[in-house]
């Protein structure tokens, strides 16, 4: 049977009662808010935003879900112990299919944004997941419709000048198409002018990932912080989710930045960190919380803030025993005791050596104390146990970006 593990830990689970709080003051006063959670890797930090999600999802959407219940999905078992992939909800930020009731909207837009770097150099995360947003515009444009009734259409304003529709709102020239598109969604006009830069990757469809220059990304940023502000203040709610904030290239951090400091407007803004990244000159979203003053951190390591700690004996031992059911007290004890972090908890636990001792073939308690303690080193671990055809697989296998995101055409 699939199953997904267990969000089993009571103080966590506080942190996420937190985020839905934040999430209904954005909401009801329109007022941004940013909460920065700054842990190590493998805290459970994306954790924590995928439960907001959960959350949200069932228990804030109107009759006839459009998010589904999960941004992690539906995940494969592992055949052999029969729990999830390690690997099957880390670094999601969005949901990777949609499947909406009919004729449902979204209450709120969730906008999911995953930093990287190649070669040493950090991707425009801002102009490669831009395409979530445009692959909703129909069904934005149907929510846009449904609250036309009870709001003031005057504030949608477009002069025709020269076979041109301007957004007097944004203050941009655009196409036809995009002006009509801004005039059924406020705010959302960028999403076509986003285009023509390659965001919908038309010229290579092929390509992971959308490379831009250095002055399409900063027009980027003058269409989107606008437009994402307006539409959040007389759409729905916004909740961006950036994972890794500390690998955001200049373009992501200028644009949280004007949002965070736009006067009226639901965005509630989550991001990821590792500890003390943000505090050096290491990396473009330093300057971030000095310029958005009213930040909450949430830090394993004191910033003034709240301090998040590791995860409660109890909860790690609830934890094994999900993942290692029948292992005998010994080995959940040695396991608990040598990974306070989840998720080298989790990698150890998959461990093929471990498993064949627990199966009658070894000294289980001997195989703990031998497993490697780092999570860079257990994936080490984990990769060497793979079958050799596995490894080549995976060595070959391309990646598949959010923005092919795509919805069933009848709910558009």
């Amino acid at each position: 049977m699939v199953v997904e593990l267990e969000f089993v830990d009571d103080a966590r689970c506080e942190l996420v009662d937190l985020l839905e709080r934040a999430y209904l003051r954005v909401a009801g006063t329109g007022v941004p808010e940013w909460i920065s959670i700054e842990a190590p890797s493998g805290w459970g930090k994306s954790r924590l935003v995928h439960e907001l999600y959960r959350r949200l999802a069932a228990t804030h959407q109107d009759d006839g879900a459009f998010w589904p219940p999960s941004l992690a999905g539906a995940m494969a078992a592992d055949a052999e112990g029969g729990d999830p992939g390690v690997d099957a909800v880390r670094k999601r930020t969005f949901p990777e299919q949609l499947s909406p009731a009919t004729g449902a909207t979204p209450a709120w837009l969730w906008w999911g944004i995953g930093c990287d770097h190649r070669y040493g150099t950090p991707l425009q995360a801002l102009a490669n997941d831009i395409g979530q947003i445009e692959r909703l515009t129909g069904v934005l444009e149907q929510r846009w419709r449904q609250q036309a009734s009870v709001l003031d259409k005057t504030r949608v304003a477009f002069t025709r000048r020269q076979g041109e529709l301007v957004d007097t709102a944004v203050g941009e020239s655009v196409s036809a198409a995009a002006g009509v598109l801004g005039a059924a969604v406020p705010g959302l006009g960028f999403v076509v002018l986003a285009a023509k830069w390659g965001i919908r990757k038309l010229k290579e469809p092929s390509a992971d990932r959308v490379e831009v220059g250095l002055s399409d990304k900063l027009d980027l940023v003058d269409e989107v912080a606008p437009g994402i502000a307006r539409f959040a203040r007389e759409v729905v709610p916004v909740v961006i989710f950036v994972e890794d904030l500390h690998r955001a290239d200049d373009s992501l951090v200028e644009l949280l930045s004007r949002l965070m400091n736009t006067t009226q407007a639901r965005v509630l803004l989550v991001t990821t960190a590792w500890p003390g990244q943000l505090d050096g000159p290491g990396c473009a979203a330093h300057e971030l919380p000095r310029r958005v003053p009213q930040v909450e951190r949430w830090a394993s390591h004191g910033h003034g803030g709240r301090v998040v700690s590791p995860l409660a004996t109890e909860s790690a031992a609830m934890l094994v025993e999900q993942l290692l059911p029948g292992a005998s007290h010994d080995v959940q004890a040695g396991l608990v005791e040598r990974y306070p972090n989840p998720l080298a908890l989790q990698l150890a636990c998959r461990s093929q050596a471990l498993r064949q001792a627990l199966a009658g073939r070894g000294d289980a308690v001997s195989v703990v104390g031998r497993l490697p303690r780092e999570v860079r080193q257990l994936y080490e671990m984990l990769w060497d146990d793979l079958p050799a055809p596995m490894r080549t697989l995976c060595m070959v296998s391309v990646p598949v970006s959010y923005t092919h995101l795509t919805l069933p055409t009848s709910d558009l």
